[in-house]
């Protein structure tokens, strides 16, 4: 298939709930239309693999190094959502490896929700600890 005969839009719109600032814009600089479209399906590839198995797939942490700040961008907001605690290592090394500006903001705010996310999951911890509260408590925090 010609890359000419993609409709950019609908593929775009094939995964929903894709961030309105995951879209790439039409005037994005040095972009043609081939690397459009092959930046476009690697993140709506990233979406659609972590919303099928709910859960980071191996392929969105390595997007986290990826050339195209875009993916790179994709791939921290996956993990933002339905990452883990081990989750943290890889945005902490993207975070340092990142030489532009806008994308470290970006995935700092990715570790911000995604730290957000877990903490909101832990359980409550009642007055009454009891043992079996503890063990359950540690249990989120690994």
């Amino acid at each position: 298939m010609n890359t000419q005969d993609i409709d950019l839009e609908a593929l775009q719109a094939e995964v929903m709930g894709i961030p309105n600032n995951m879209i790439l814009p039409e005037d994005q600089i040095d972009a043609d239309r081939e690397n459009r479209v092959k930046t476009i399906q690697k993140i709506v590839n990233l979406y659609s693999t972590s919303r099928k198995r709910n859960c980071v797939h191996p392929t969105t942490y390595d997007a986290l190094k990826d050339k195209n700040p875009f993916v790179r961008v994709a791939a921290a907001d996956i993990i933002s959502q339905v990452g883990t605690q081990n989750s943290f290592d890889y945005l902490f090394k993207a975070l340092e490896d990142e030489d532009i500006g806008s994308i470290k903001q970006k995935i700092a705010k990715s570790i911000d929700n995604l730290e957000a996310k877990i903490n909101n999951n832990l359980p409550k911890v009642e007055e009454d600890v009891s043992l079996t509260n503890v063990v359950r408590i540690l249990s989120y925090t690994r």
